[in-house]
């Protein structure tokens, strides 16, 4: 039993290896045990492997919409400077206007005529 159990045991991991022992004892029982933690075991791993793929493509579609959504806000960014500095002109514009509103308009006080 121990040449069958180390076999299983020392194969690399590899857990679809059964424990094949048919002697009507403990032994038997013992063996029955070892494949059931063994079947046990696979589906743990199995569940792991299945978590962990679903998890890969989780941050692969995180990684995905982050990326777009930087493309966005960059986008937005740009269109929000432009905005800014149309802002900035018009102001410039309007704060000289009321600084000197006569600016532009020449009176000629004989005539009586202003343009």
């Amino acid at each position: 039993m121990n040449a069958k159990l180390a076999d299983v045991v020392y194969n690399d991991g590899d857990l679809t290896r059964t424990v094949d022992i048919h002697t009507g004892d403990e032994f038997e029982e013992i063996a029955n045990n070892l494949n059931a933690l063994f079947e046990q075991t696979r589906a743990v791993v199995g569940d792991i492997k299945a978590c962990s793929e679903e998890i890969h493509q989780v941050s692969e579609n995180v990684d995905d919409t982050m990326h777009d959504a930087k493309g966005k806000i960059t986008s937005i960014s740009d269109y929000l400077q432009k905005m800014r500095a149309g802002i900035d002109f018009y102001r410039g514009y309007i704060k000289n206007s009321f600084a000197n509103p006569y600016a532009g308009i020449k009176c000629q006080y004989r005539s009586g005529t202003c343009r």
